[in-house]
């Protein structure tokens, strides 16, 4: 199962709502299973680059099944994680990358970019929270 496009917009739109309440600029990005974009969306204002990396910090959620901000907890205590998955090009280890999950099932990912890695974070928690 993966998240649908209802679903996937409803996502991207609570980021850009949580990031304009924060004053920021970001870009996200929203995968389905496959690490396919079902729904994204850049600000005005917001380098092409940020979709990028958006797309790729939800990338390493689909492929490793926990947030950036775990991943980079995991690697922190081993660097031979970190030497490998600092190499893989299609993914980007910063905070901002959250699961997108029903239930206890994962369904896709959300890739935040744009604004201060700890704000990409707060604003994907927000955002893939239920509503």
């Amino acid at each position: 199962m993966s998240v649908s496009l209802a679903q996937a917009q409803a996502i991207v739109q609570r980021a850009l709502e949580a990031a304009a309440a924060q004053s920021v600029k970001i870009a996200a990005v929203v995968l389905d299973m496959g690490g396919h974009i079902v729904a994204a969306a850049r600000m005005d204002g917001v380098g092409a680059l940020n979709l990028d990396v958006a797309r790729r910090k939800a990338n390493a959620v689909v492929n490793l099944g926990v947030s950036t901000a775990e991943m980079l907890q995991m690697t922190s205590r081993d660097p031979l994680i970190t030497t490998v998955l600092h190499a893989e090009p299609s993914i980007v280890m910063l905070p901002g990358g959250l699961p997108i999950r029903e239930g206890e099932q994962l369904t896709g990912a959300l890739g935040v970019a744009g604004a201060f890695y700890p704000q990409d974070q707060a604003i994907g928690e927000y955002a893939v929270a239920p509503p």
